[in-house]
Order: C-alpha cells, then sequence, then structure tokens
C-alpha cells in the first residue's frame, strides 16, 4: 500500500522532506472478516494504524494510550512499548497491539 500522495502534500505544508513522514517497515497486519478495516504496526513504532482497505489508504485513527502524543517528530514513549503484534475483532471493531515488553493495549 501507498501512503498516498497526501504525505508529499503534507511534508510540504508543514516544510519537511516527504521521507520524514512515511511510516517504517511494516511488521505486523491484520484485517477484519469483511476484509474493509486493516490495522498494521510498523517497526520501531508503539502505534497502530488504522486503514481503509478498499482505498488502501490510511484513514482510521491512529491507536494509542492516552497521554501518547502522534506525530511525524514524536517516535513513542520507549522502546518497551514497540508493537510486535496485532489483533482485530472479526467485525473490525477492536484491535489488540501487544508490545516488546510483554503489555497488551
Amino acid at each position: 500500500w501507498s501512503q498516498g500522495r497526501g504525505v508529499a502534500r503534507g511534508a510540504e505544508r508543514i516544510g519537511v522532506d516527504e521521507v520524514d513522514l512515511l511510516l517504517p517497515v511494516a511488521r505486523g497486519y491484520v484485517s477484519d472478516g469483511a476484509g474493509k478495516v486493516a490495522v498494521t504496526i510498523h517497526h520501531g513504532s508503539p502505534f497502530a494504524y488504522c486503514w481503509s482497505v478498499g482505498d488502501g489508504a490510511q484513514k482510521g485513527p491512529v491507536l494509542r494510550q492516552d497521554g501518547w502524543k502522534v506525530g511525524a517528530m514524536f517516535r513513542g514513549p520507549g522502546p518497551e512499548f514497540e508493537a510486535t503484534c496485532v489483533a482485530i475483532s472479526p467485525d473490525g471493531q477492536f484491535a489488540c497491539v501487544g508490545t516488546r515488553g510483554g503489555v497488551v493495549f
């Protein structure tokens, strides 16, 4: 999947290189039973990203714990919270993310 033309526009808007906004390499991918929603986790990141499968675009929320900032310049709370596994409910309404430190959110 592409992260879309929106990445280039966003980078230009905030004055950074496009590569600075790209997500790291995907570590895990899972989709719901209907194949409409997917969740990905990425190498070195504590966040999980919701995608619209039909569009192949990141449209949903960024899954994170309350208090964690989300942005190109924030890389997360620490390496023990790096997302290492993900599961999604059959209807696509719920996802669980496991971390390197053994915590499941």
